[in-house]
């Protein structure tokens, strides 16, 4: 897959495909991140976490996420003067920004990957 560059702002928790702005030219200055897409994946609506892993490790990550316009339909009510929409299967994309102490400190976003060897 051919990487994907996102303009980054991260003190509103926004990130933009470069190809989906208009009027920008493609950069990697500050405020673009290029990407490496990893995987797509079917999230469970619930999952139990569990406290027995031999090897488990939590790193605080920046992730924002946004809807990529598709999902699989729905049902729409009408709540008072509300509309209430329920979707199923809804396509987001999220994006991990790298670890949470560099990203906020505007250190560093991303990590360090090879294209060809991971």
């Amino acid at each position: 897959m051919e990487p994907l560059t996102f303009h980054v702002d991260i003190p509103n928790g926004a990130a933009v495909e470069q190809g989906a702005m208009s009027n920008q030219a493609a950069g990697t200055g500050p405020g673009f991140l290029p990407t490496v897409p990893v995987c797509d994946i079917d999230l469970p609506h619930q999952l139990h976490i569990a406290d027995d892993e031999d090897y488990r490790f939590q790193m605080g990550v920046a992730i924002i996420g946004y809807e990529q316009g598709r999902h699989g339909g729905g049902r729409s009510y009408r709540w008072g003067q509300r509309d209430v929409r329920l979707r199923r299967q809804v396509h987001l994309r999220f994006v991990n920004f790298g670890a949470n102490q560099f990203v906020r400190s505007g250190q560093e976003l991303g990590y360090p990957a090879c294209l060809v060897c991971g």
